[in-house]
């Protein structure tokens, strides 16, 4: 998605062992290059991801997102994430 400021914002899920959870990546360049990921949620199984994203009007982001096993909850379960994107 394209954030308030320009730039462009991927959210996904890892699906990689020792790193799963939901991450995110930005692009000041229309997608050329990307950030470093910046892990918004970690889970504690590799069935989690499919992030949806919005941007509030405060600039802040909402990303909701499913898990099967998480620091928060031991099934199942859709979660929110309400973070800034100005840290990169």
């Amino acid at each position: 998605m394209r954030l308030h400021d320009g730039r462009l914002l991927l959210t996904y899920g890892s699906r990689v062992k020792g790193q799963y959870g939901v991450l995110a990546k930005m692009s000041r360049d229309e997608g050329r290059t990307w950030s470093r990921p910046v892990r918004l949620v970690k889970t504690l199984h590799p069935d989690c991801g499919y992030p949806s994203s919005v941007q509030r009007d405060d600039n802040m982001i909402v990303t909701a997102y499913y898990a099967k096993k998480s620091t928060l909850c031991d099934r199942y379960h859709m979660g929110v994430v309400i973070w800034n994107p100005s840290v990169e």
